[in-house]
């Protein structure tokens, strides 16, 4: 292994030559990798989740504002207008396919 500085005028030099034997090597590569590799699947995992909560037909009203690209204010704005919130004891939620309907509800030409 040859870790290497540049130095435009006198071109690329080996700065410090390492020996490793392969099983150090791989001992080395080892604990480099797993950090990044963990990391990457906690990534993953936390994504995965994320699509499968807004893939939930209905949601609460942060997440709810997220799926839709409307703020919590203008959901709550929508919802004064007539949005149909679900209530279960202290639980809000808010269906997607109530959503869909109460925009088809109010959709009209532009007027000038």
């Amino acid at each position: 292994m040859h870790i290497t500085a540049r130095n435009n005028e006198q071109g690329t030099q080996p700065l410090i030559v390492v020996n490793f034997t392969d099983a150090q090597f791989n001992e080395l590569r080892n604990d480099l990798t797993t950090p990044i590799q963990v990391k990457l699947i906690r990534e993953i995992v936390k994504e995965v989740v994320q699509q499968e909560k807004a893939a939930a037909p209905y949601l609460n009203k942060a997440d709810f504002a997220k799926w839709s690209g409307y703020s919590v204010s203008t959901i709550n704005k929508f919802i004064a207008e007539g949005l149909p919130v679900a209530q279960i004891g202290s639980i809000k939620a808010i269906g997607k396919d109530a959503f869909y309907k109460f925009m088809k509800d109010h959709e009209h030409g532009e007027e000038n």
